[in-house]
């Protein structure tokens, strides 16, 4: 409240040493509230007030702060987390009444990591959901013992990791081995990147608009199939270092590769000085039909035992050639038909052998994804 006058003087009356004395005591013992409280804003005319809240900090949300707790982040530092690795509860200083959008909080985590799914209740407040990136938390996300910070964004929490660095990865994915082109619409990295910004994926070296693609935790789908042409998916993202292992020379030939000038590389080119060579993979016939799956090998061997026919291959890239190694029957001469996917070239033969027994080796080369050229060749 406003300074009270000791008394009101009227014209006549005779002003004491006393009263006047009373009158400065008054104003001196009482000082403070000749500004306090406010009634409009104050104007320090550019100057700053100093030596603030030493005595007596500001410690509710409708104080004035000081410099120390600014640059202390006092307000948002909510110390070790409480409650359970999977229920987080925080208590800031000091304590807020409501969510707000944007509002972040720093925190550490307790002695365990997340195993799944976790919330976090602030102030005593509902719980909320914490997330990476709007994707549901997964084990792990949160680590024993590490810093973290969360940010309100109206729904839910979005977790960031205080990490020390991060670590650039490139992971490829390989057509009829990885994916299915022409049909697969989803890729499952190997770690989860978080923010959608921090991804680059390229298909056969082209990279594609962000907008072509969304990611939850480690799964990135995309908004249409992978093209049917494709033969290599590249995705470059980072992801924070949570904790660093340091190799040691009994490591090399065990947890990684040792160092060969002779290893194979996938995208070089290369002069082979000894044979290359692939085991045929055996197919059977079932129900007068053979399933073949290209991306089990090049060369395939199947010895009849019905009449049959060869069916669509499955994980067919464009390019990929070898030979199936075909054995007649001992007893009784079987049949070998194609299905449609199989085309045979003016000029071609597409009859196995007859003679019981007798050995084909039926040549093939992928024309694309859907479409199989062959041809049969007959032992004499």
């Amino acid at each position: 409240m406003a300074l009270s006058r000791l008394k009101t003087w009227i014209a006549g009356e005779v002003l004491a040493a006393s009263d006047l004395n009373s009158e400065f005591n008054n104003i001196l013992t009482n000082a403070l509230t000749l500004i306090s409280p406010l009634t409009g804003s104050l104007n320090a005319g550019g100057y700053k007030i100093t030596n603030y809240g030493g005595t007596d900090a500001p410690s509710a949300r409708s104080d004035v702060p000081i410099v120390s707790q600014v640059q202390d982040q006092s307000f948002v530092w909510c110390g070790t987390a409480g409650g359970t690795a999977n229920a987080i509860t925080l208590t800031p200083a000091p304590a807020i009444t409501a969510y707000a959008a944007g509002q972040a909080f720093t925190f550490k985590a307790g002695s365990s990591s997340n195993t799944g799914a976790t919330t976090v209740a602030i102030s005593g407040l509902a719980t909320k959901a914490v997330q990476n990136s709007g994707a549901v938390l997964v084990s792990g996300d949160i680590s024993a013992n590490l810093l973290y910070r969360i940010t309100y964004d109206g729904t839910a929490f979005q977790l960031e990791h205080l990490a020390a660095g991060t670590s650039s990865i490139v992971q490829s994915f390989v057509g009829g081995v990885d994916f299915t082109a022409g049909t697969t619409t989803q890729l499952t990295l190997s770690n989860s990147p978080g923010a959608q910004n921090n991804i680059d994926i390229y298909f056969d070296g082209a990279r594609q608009e962000n907008s072509t693609y969304s990611i939850a935790g480690a799964v990135i789908t995309f908004t249409a199939v992978i093209p049917v042409a494709c033969l290599k998916v590249e995705i470059k993202y980072s992801v924070n270092i949570t904790s660093t292992t340091y190799l040691v020379p009994a490591d090399i030939g065990v947890t990684v590769q040792a160092y060969d000038a002779d290893t194979a590389k996938l995208d070089v080119v290369q002069s082979w000085t000894k044979a290359q060579r692939g085991t045929p993979v055996a197919l059977t016939s079932s129900a007068a039909a053979i399933a073949i799956d290209m991306s089990l090998g090049n060369n395939f061997s199947h010895t009849a035992t019905e009449n049959t026919t060869a069916g669509a291959p499955t994980n067919m890239v464009a390019g990929q050639s070898g030979v199936i190694l075909f054995t007649q029957h001992a007893s009784a001469a079987k049949t070998f038909a194609f299905n449609a996917a199989w085309v045979l070239p003016s000029g071609a033969n597409g009859t196995v052998t007859t003679t019981l027994s007798g050995k084909s080796m039926i040549f093939y080369s992928t024309f694309d994804a859907s479409t199989v050229f062959y041809d049969v060749r007959n032992a004499p």
